[in-house]
């Protein structure tokens, strides 16, 4: 008999030896609210949460989500469509976290508020009022986490990338996961265009087929990195 959603989690949390406490410090998520999953309680897990977990847990978000049920119903293609995009969405957090470690790192975070500042604008209002926040975050992990859970799009993502690494001049080394993700979804369609890549991929997200607006930020925020990776050549 399979396990439930909660089951595995609760399995995948003790093998990795961790406890209630530990794994809600490590994901930011509530232990109550991982209690909750773990015993059944409350419905399938909203992807942004499942990412947090898999985050604490060290394993890939979309282990997490096929465990959970989100890819059901999808055949072998679209399956492996679903993940890479997912996958590309954590080589961007990935990418996020790294530069600005490396600019607090290195004294440039004066840019890194700059830089968000410029990006975001009365977004920052608005996200302190949803938090009840009398100011925004100045730590590292403060401002981490804003960019990494903060509701963006991978274009939004990419943009804001290449505009910290423009201000602050500086680089992060290029995972190989982020590359071959890349190389997998587009580097076999480079002559194909993007109604063509839609067609041929035929993305979904949570069961329903991405937008014409989602797909074009996904392909645009691919697009925008390997242009940034060309002019620095």
């Amino acid at each position: 008999m399979s396990l439930s959603f909660g089951e595995y989690l609760r399995e995948l949390r003790e093998l990795k030896d961790l406890s209630l406490n530990q794994l809600a410090e490590k994901s930011g998520v509530s232990n109550a609210q991982i209690s909750r999953i773990e015993n059944g309680l409350r419905e399938l897990p909203r992807p942004e949460t499942i990412k947090k977990l898999a985050q604490g847990l060290n394993v890939p978000a979309t282990e997490l989500m096929e465990k959970a049920g989100y890819f059901d119903g999808l055949n072998e293609e679209k399956k492996a469509g679903v993940k890479n995009y997912f996958q590309i969405q954590e080589n961007l957090d990935d990418k996020l976290r790294d530069l600005v470690t490396a600019a607090f790192d290195s004294g440039k975070k004066t840019k890194v508020f700059e830089t968000i500042d410029k990006h975001f604008g009365e977004d920052l209002i608005h996200y302190m009022e949803e938090r009840e926040l009398d100011k925004f975050p100045t730590t590292l992990n403060g401002i981490i986490e804003f960019l990494i859970d903060y509701d963006m799009s991978m274009e939004s993502k990419a943009d804001f990338i290449n505009l910290l690494k423009n201000k602050t001049r500086l680089e992060i080394k290029e995972s190989s996961a982020s590359y071959t993700t890349e190389r997998e979804l587009f580097d076999k369609s480079l002559e194909l265009s993007d109604k063509e890549i839609k067609k041929r991929f035929d993305f979904k997200v949570d069961g329903r087929e991405l937008t014409e607006e989602e797909f074009a930020r996904m392909i645009a925020a691919v697009r925008s990195d390997r242009q940034y990776r060309e002019d620095i050549k």
